[in-house]
């Protein structure tokens, strides 16, 4: 009962502090512009950046289902995390240059202005806008979720899933409504110290109480050795996710669009040395050891999103309340980026195009709450149905494997210097819907050795876009 009073109290006290810092913001008239409002006026240095990059990457994902992943997948994880860990940095230094050297000279604001600018062609970057939406929705999910489910462990069921589902939500719309981008790299700061903090006591503890680095493993490898052996027949799934995970780092709607918040070319080789050591010594280690060493410490878990409340709860119970306010403030960042992210998206590569007119800096912030308060109230619905519940990370991949559909038109005229008007709409267009098809339908299951649907998709789109390029013809005016 003391830990659960001291965890709605640090609560009660975060929550008032994102709302002075949210309404401080808007007095201060910080976010009167588009610019401002959702790329921090473009001004960004490589320590505020690498911050906001590390924290909105890890998330809930890395706080509660990476761990718990480790846990039930062992080895197969490794080798997703690994690639992601180590490759994605690598991906980020050489395509995000391109990417912000683009921006900076359209000033784009999201990924389908990009898009735009090189194809020359409408569709794709309306296309592109209804991808980046419904790519942001399970990764926007699952934060809410993880949320409702660390709240609802750490205090043993005294706050419901639900109720910390609900509160999380009232108090991201509030702070997103408010305080823009500038309010969320704050909240990123303090979430990442707290973060790191969290997970290397969590693996002290899961080593110490299994017995030591070498006891403790031994007891884990005879609690469940399938874990620590590839699956061989099924070696299609860590590769899917290692594949759309590592793109993912740059073509993640919000991700992409912190590449434009950069100061300068520098500021970006900077952040990905910046956010690739913290990621490396803060997440991969963290959470391998905890999830490897609390195998035999806690057999036979059932949701193993749950992994940490309950690891800290048997045998650290002090470390609970730091563990509920770090996830809150993980969730909370990294989904109001993507509410902030999904707004520009809806105004400036949905609606502009389609209705045929540009809006003010004024009038983009001011539909983008508006759309904001919808999402939000969505996510929150969605969040509480029965279907939510299921795993952090395969809920995420969903999302992932959806914004992996952005990477052939991205890296054809970006890496290849090979720019089509007809083959960038093919490739989109066909992807998607290849993708939808797949997931939707038992065709999904029968891909060999279990690759998922989003590699299947994406080898489409390659053959589409170069289908595209035969036609000569000149490209319609868009």
């Amino acid at each position: 009962m003391t830990t659960t009073i001291i965890i709605i109290l640090l609560l009660s006290l975060y929550v008032l502090k994102s709302i002075v810092i949210g309404v401080h913001l808007s007095k201060s008239g910080g976010v009167k512009n588009g610019d401002e409002y959702f790329l921090a006026g473009r001004s960004l240095n490589w320590v505020f950046l690498g911050f906001t990059v590390f924290a909105t990457w890890i998330s809930t994902f890395a706080y509660l289902g990476s761990p718990g992943f480790y846990y039930s997948k062992g080895v197969q994880w490794l080798f997703t995390h690994g690639a992601l860990v180590v490759l994605s940095p690598l991906l980020l230094w050489f395509i995000g240059r391109k990417i912000w050297a683009v921006g900076q000279a359209h000033k784009c604001l999201t990924p389908g202005d990009l898009l735009y600018i090189l194809h020359k062609n409408k569709s794709v970057r309306i296309m592109s806008g209804i991808i980046s939406l419904f790519a942001l929705i399970p990764y926007s999910l699952i934060q809410l979720i993880g949320i409702g489910k660390v709240v609802s462990v750490a205090t043993q069921g005294t706050i419901s899933f639900g109720l910390g589902v609900v509160i999380a939500g009232i108090v991201i719309g509030f702070y997103a409504f408010y305080g823009g981008i500038r309010a969320i790299i704050w909240t990123d700061i303090f979430q990442s110290i707290l973060f790191m903090g969290v997970m290397i006591v969590s693996a002290i503890v899961a080593v110490y109480y299994s017995g030591g680095f070498v006891d403790g493993l031994a007891r884990s490898i005879q609690s469940d050795i399938d874990v620590f052996i590839l699956n061989q027949s099924s070696f299609g799934s860590p590769i899917t996710l290692a594949l759309i995970w590592t793109f993912g780092f740059v073509t993640l709607p919000h991700m992409w669009q912190r590449i434009y918040m950069a100061k300068s070319v520098q500021t970006i080789s900077k952040t990905v040395v910046f956010s690739c050591g913290l990621t490396f010594f803060f997440v991969l280690f963290p959470c391998l050891t905890t999830g490897i060493y609390s195998i035999g410490l806690i057999p036979y878990l059932a949701d193993t999103d749950a992994l940490l409340p309950t690891l800290l709860g048997r045998y650290f119970e002090i470390g609970l309340p730091f563990l509920v306010l770090g996830t809150f403030a993980a969730g909370m960042s990294t989904i109001d980026s993507q509410l902030l992210t999904s707004s520009s998206i809806l105004v400036k590569d949905i609606l502009e195009p389609i209705m045929e007119r540009s809006f003010t800096p004024t009038q983009v912030s001011r539909i983008g709450r508006f759309w904001l308060v919808f999402l939000i109230f969505f996510l929150v619905l969605t969040a509480l149905l029965p279907f939510s519940k299921g795993s952090i990370i395969l809920i995420a991949s969903k999302g992932v494997g959806i914004a992996f559909m952005l990477v052939v038109p991205l890296c054809f005229p970006l890496l290849l210097n090979r720019s089509s008007y007809w083959g960038s709409a093919i490739s989109l267009f066909g992807g998607f819907g290849i993708l939808i098809g797949l997931e939707l339908t038992t065709l999904g299951t029968l891909i060999p050795y279990q690759f998922g649907p989003p590699v299947v998709a994406a080898i489409c789109q390659i053959i589409l876009y170069r289908m595209g390029m035969i036609r000569t013809d000149p490209a319609p005016t868009s």
